[in-house]
C-alpha cells in the first residue's frame, strides 16, 4: 500500500531529465517560506558538480548530482567518472537505510546510470555510511551506488531510478515516503504555500481534493480566432488499381514537375506561397504570387506565429492522420534559440542573416500508398476568414488559403488522364554525386571530440552531439542528384523539396535532397510517437555478424540509446498530460530496435498522448531542437556546443523537416543523411554522440561512414 503523499519540492538543477518541479528565482525566501512548509525533498541530477554544504531540516533524497552533493557537503569527494550503462546494484548486507525497506527487497538489481562524477569511497565522511555498491564489470572498480546519513534523514543514490531502463524505481520512492512518515510521526497538515512560490513552480500539481492541470501559459495577445462557418473541406479522389504500376517519377514529373508556374515542388515520399523566417533580423518574408515581409513583435516567435495560423486554419482537431495540405517544410537547428526554455542568444551573436525556417502552403497535392494507390488531395475553401496575426498580414497582402471545388476537379482530373495514358520516359537519375570534402580535418574534429570528454569529465554533460559539416558544389538541377539518392541510400522519410528561385545568402535556388532514416515527431489522432537513432555501424557482408567491428555491440551505443531516449521523455513530458499513466507509458516504450538502411542503427520508440490544449506546432516547439542532435541534459548541452562548434552553424543539418496538416496530424523527420544545395554551394552534415567512452578515432570513423553511406566515397 502506497503511504500518504507527502508535500514535496523536488529541486530540479539546471535542466535534469525527471524535469518535475522547478523552484526559479526565490533563494532569498526559500529558507523562510518553503522549508518549513515542506515534508521532504528530492534533490535530482545535474548537469554540474556538487557545491556547497547546507542545512538539511527536513528529509532529503538525493539522485545522481544530488546525491554528490550530500556526499560533498559532509566533506566527500568526486575526483572520478563513471561511465553511462545500466549496473548492478548490490546493497550492502546486512541492507541500510533505504535499502533496509521490505518493498525493496534484498536482491541485486539493475539502474542506469549515466556518465557523471561519483564519490571517492576512501573519501566518504564518518557522517554518512555506504548502503550500495555496483557490482564490478570486466574488471572495473565498484562505484557507490547509495548513501543514508547515519543521524540525519538523508539519503542519496548515484543511480536514476527514474530511468525507464532502471528496476526498482518506485521501490525506491515507496520506501523514501516510508522514512518521511516516520520522520514526521504522521503526515503534517502544512498551511497554503505562498501564491508566488506557488507561481514559481514549473509544474503544479494540487492534492487529491482539487485536482488541477498543468498550468497552461497565459492567452496571447495574438490568439487566434475560428470563423463561424467551417472554413476548409479536405477533399480527396482515390483512383484504386487505376495505374498502381506506375513510376512514381513520372506521375511526379507529369503532376509538379512539368507545372511551369509553380514556385517550387516538394517529394515527401505545391504550390501558392512559401514563407522564411531569420532569425538574425526577426523579419518573416513571403514569396510566391505576392511578396511582403513583416517584423515579428516583441513577445511573439515565429513558432507562436505559425501555431496561431496552423490552429486557425485547422477545420479539425485530430482526424484521420496524414498530410491533407496545409504547411510542409522545415526548422534549421538554429531555431533552438526560439523554442528551448532558458536559451538566451544575445542580439549581437545571432550572425548573419540566414533562412532558418522555411515553410510551403500546400493546397493540392498527389499521395502514393505503400500498396501503389493513387489519390489526389485538396484544401477546398468553403467561406469564413479565420484569423491570426500570421493571417491578418498574408491575407492583407492578397494571399488566399485554399482553392475552389473546380479546382480540385480539374487536378484530379489531370491525375486521372496521367495513370490512364500511357507510360512516358522519366528522369535519369545522375550518374554519380559530388566529391564532397570535409569543412574541418579529421584532427580538428577530433580535438572537439576531447573538448566533449572534457566537460563530461567535470560533470557538465552526459553526452553530447559534435558534428561537422562536408562540402561540394552543384550547378545542376538538383532533382537527378535525389533519384540517385532514393536508389543509393533508401530510407523511410527521404524527402526533396525544391525552391529553385528562394534567395538565399549563397546565390538564388534553395534544394534539400533528404534520405533521412530518423522521425522526430509524429502527431495522429492526439497520439505522439518519437523514434530517435542512436548507434550506427556500418553494413557487413552477408553472413557477418550485425556488430562484427563492436560498434553495435560496445557499452557505448545502448548507452547512448539510452540516455537520448530519457531526454525525448522529458520532450514528450512538456506537450503530454501530466496524469499520464506510468504503466502504459513503459508498455508503450520499445527499447532498442535494430534498423537497417545505408547503415545499421539502434532505434528507440517513445509514445504518450498529446494534452488536449497543445496544438502540432507548439509540441513540435517544446520537443525542439531534436534530442539525439544535442545530448543530454539538452540545455546545458547545448550551449556547450555552440562553443565547441562556434561559426559554424548547422543550419537544416540537424532540424527537423515535414508537414503540419490542416487535419491537426503532422510528422517530421530529423535532417539527417540530407544534401542541401543552397546557390551552387552543396553540403551534407554529420555527427555522433559523444559520451566518457568515447574514442576519438572512431567516433571520426563513424561520421565518414554516415557520410559515404549517402554520397560515397571522399576526398579526404
Amino acid at each position: 500500500m502506497v503511504p500518504p503523499l507527502p508535500r514535496t519540492v523536488i529541486v530540479d538543477y539546471y535542466d535534469s531529465f525527471p524535469s518535475p518541479v522547478a523552484i526559479a528565482e526565490i533563494r532569498a525566501t526559500f529558507q523562510r517560506e518553503v522549508i518549513p512548509n515542506t515534508d521532504c525533498v528530492i534533490l535530482s541530477p545535474g548537469p554540474g558538480r556538487p557545491d556547497h554544504p547546507a542545512a538539511h531540516p527536513v528529509p532529503i533524497l538525493g539522485v545522481c548530482l544530488g546525491h554528490q552533493a550530500i556526499g560533498v557537503a559532509f566533506g566527500g569527494k568526486t575526483p572520478k567518472i563513471t561511465h553511462g550503462h545500466v549496473v548492478r546494484v548490490v546493497p550492502v548486507t546486512p541492507p541500510k537505510g533505504l535499502f533496509a525497506s521490505p518493498v525493496m527487497g534484498s536482491k541485486p538489481f539493475e539502474a542506469v546510470v549515466y556518465n557523471s562524477l561519483c564519490i571517492d569511497p576512501s573519501t566518504v565522511p564518518d557522517e554518512l555510511e555506504v548502503t550500495a555498491w555496483s557490482d564490478p564489470q570486466n574488471g572495473s572498480e565498484p562505484t557507490i551506488q547509495g548513501l543514508m546519513h547515519k543521524e540525519l534523514p538523508i539519503w542519496g543514490v548515484q543511480y536514476h531510478p527514474e530511468s525507464i531502463s532502471s528496476t526498482h524505481g518506485t521501490e525506491l520512492l515507496h520506501a523514501f515516503l516510508d522514512k518521511v512518515h516516520e520522520y514526521h510521526g504522521q503526515p503534517p497538515v502544512f498551511p497554503r504555500l505562498e501564491r508566488q512560490l506557488v507561481a514559481a513552480c514549473t509544474y503544479r500539481v494540487a492534492s487529491s481534493a482539487a485536482p488541477t492541470r498543468a498550468a497552461s501559459p497565459a492567452p496571447s495577445p495574438t490568439s487566434p480566432t475560428k470563423a463561424e462557418a467551417p472554413q476548409y473541406a479536405l477533399e480527396e479522389e482515390s483512383f484504386g488499381s487505376l495505374g498502381q504500376d506506375r513510376d512514381t517519377a513520372e506521375v511526379y514529373e507529369r503532376m509538379v514537375r512539368s507545372d511551369k508556374n509553380r514556385i517550387g515542388e516538394i517529394w515527401l515520399d505545391g504550390k501558392s506561397f512559401v514563407l522564411t523566417y531569420s532569425l538574425a533580423t526577426r523579419t518573416v518574408r513571403v514569396y510566391g504570387s505576392v511578396e511582403g515581409e513583416m517584423r515579428i513583435p516583441p513577445g511573439e516567435t515565429f513558432f507562436s506565429l505559425l501555431d496561431g495560423a496552423q490552429t486557425a486554419l485547422a477545420p479539425v482537431s485530430g482526424g484521420a492522420g496524414g498530410f491533407r495540405g496545409g504547411w510542409t517544410g522545415w526548422f534549421t537547428y538554429e531555431m533552438k534559440a526560439e523554442s528551448l526554455a532558458g536559451y538566451n542568444l544575445p542580439i549581437g551573436k545571432r550572425g548573419p542573416e540566414r533562412l532558418d525556417a522555411v515553410w510551403a502552403w500546400v493546397d493540392l497535392l498527389t499521395e502514393r500508398a505503400e500498396d501503389g494507390q493513387w489519390t489526389a488531395r485538396g484544401v477546398v475553401a468553403e467561406g469564413g476568414r479565420p484569423s491570426s496575426l500570421l493571417l491578418d498580414w498574408l491575407t492583407g497582402l492578397g494571399v488566399t488559403f485554399g482553392v475552389k471545388q473546380a479546382d480540385f476537379d480539374t487536378y484530379a482530373g489531370q491525375l486521372r488522364d496521367v495513370l490512364s495514358s500511357p507510360p512516358r520516359p522519366t528522369s535519369e537519375p545522375a550518374a554519380g554525386f559530388p566529391r564532397f570534402r570535409p569543412r574541418v580535418s579529421g584532427e580538428e574534429h577530433m580535438t572537439r571530440i576531447d573538448k566533449c570528454r572534457d566537460a563530461i569529465s567535470e560533470g557538465e554533460s552526459y553526452e553530447l552531439n559534435q558534428t561537422t559539416s562536408f562540402l561540394a558544389s552543384l550547378k545542376d538541377d538538383p532533382y537527378p542528384t535525389y533519384l540517385r539518392l532514393r536508389t543509393f541510400n533508401p530510407a523511410y522519410y527521404s524527402a526533396f523539396i525544391h525552391f529553385p528561385t528562394l534567395p538565399t545568402p549563397k546565390g538564388k535556388g534553395l534544394a534539400v535532397i533528404s534520405s533521412s532514416p530518423e522521425r522526430f515527431l509524429q502527431i495522429t489522432g492526439g497520439e505522439i510517437e518519437m523514434r530517435p537513432i542512436k548507434g550506427t555501424a556500418p553494413r557487413v557482408r552477408p553472413g557477418q555478424c550485425v556488430c562484427a567491428d563492436g560498434r553495435g555491440c560496445d557499452g557505448k551505443e545502448p548507452g547512448s540509446a539510452a540516455c537520448t531516449t530519457e531526454g525525448r521523455r522529458v520532450d514528450e513530458q512538456r506537450g503530454k498530460e501530466l496524469s499520464e499513466d506510468l504503466k502504459e507509458r513503459a508498455e508503450n516504450l520499445m527499447l532498442i530496435a535494430l534498423e537497417s538502411y545505408g547503415v545499421h542503427n539502434l532505434v528507440t520508440t517513445v509514445r504518450g498522448r498529446l494534452a488536449p490544449h497543445i496544438g502540432p506546432v507548439e509540441a513540435t516547439k517544446r520537443c525542439f531542437p531534436p534530442g539525439s542532435m544535442t545530448g543530454a541534459p539538452k540545455l546545458r548541452t547545448v550551449q556547450l556546443l555552440d562553443g565547441f562548434e562556434a561559426g559554424y552553424p548547422r543550419g537544416i543539418y540537424s532540424g527537423a523537416l515535414g508537414y503540419f496538416s490542416l487535419c491537426g496530424s503532422s510528422d517530421l523527420s530529423v535532417v539527417i543523411r540530407t544534401m542541401v544545395l543552397e546557390g551552387e554551394d552543396l553540403s551534407i552534415g554529420a555527427g555522433g554522440a559523444i559520451t566518457w567512452l568515447s574514442d576519438r578515432a572512431e567516433e571520426w570513423k563513424e561520421v565518414l561512414t554516415k557520410v559515404q553511406s549517402v554520397v560515397g566515397p571522399l576526398d579526404l
